[in-house]
């Protein structure tokens, strides 16, 4: 499977995703994900990605996907270190695409996706 990178944009005064944009392609032979040893994996840094495609999909109101997913060829990388996803990519007319992103952990605390209590 191809490792793919998704940037999902909320629409304005809405909970639900309004466009989509991946990136996906070939993790670069000298980075591996994980760094395990004695059965304790952590994430190594930085992961860097050869992309070969990339994808639009944009979502209604109700966060319903408009169709499929509009793929096509390019060429470009993205970079993972640490709290920075950032990636650049051109296609086959010249088109450039590109997207970053802060990360944030996860709060052990804020209730799961769909969950009340």
């Amino acid at each position: 499977a191809l490792p793919i990178f998704r940037f999902i944009n909320a629409g304005k005064g809405s909970r639900y995703a309004s466009e989509e944009l991946s990136f996906a392609g070939l993790l670069l032979r000298q980075d591996e994900p994980m760094n395990c040893q004695q059965g304790s994996c952590q994430p190594h840094w930085p992961m860097r990605l050869q992309v070969q495609s990339v994808a639009t999909r944009r979502f209604d109101a109700r966060g319903i996907a408009q169709g499929l997913p509009l793929n096509q060829l390019a060429q470009g990388s993205c970079r993972l270190s640490g709290t920075t996803l950032w990636c650049e990519a051109r296609d086959g007319w010249g088109l450039r695409w590109s997207a970053n992103a802060q990360l944030r952990p996860l709060d052990p605390a804020a209730p799961a996706a769909g969950k009340t209590n």
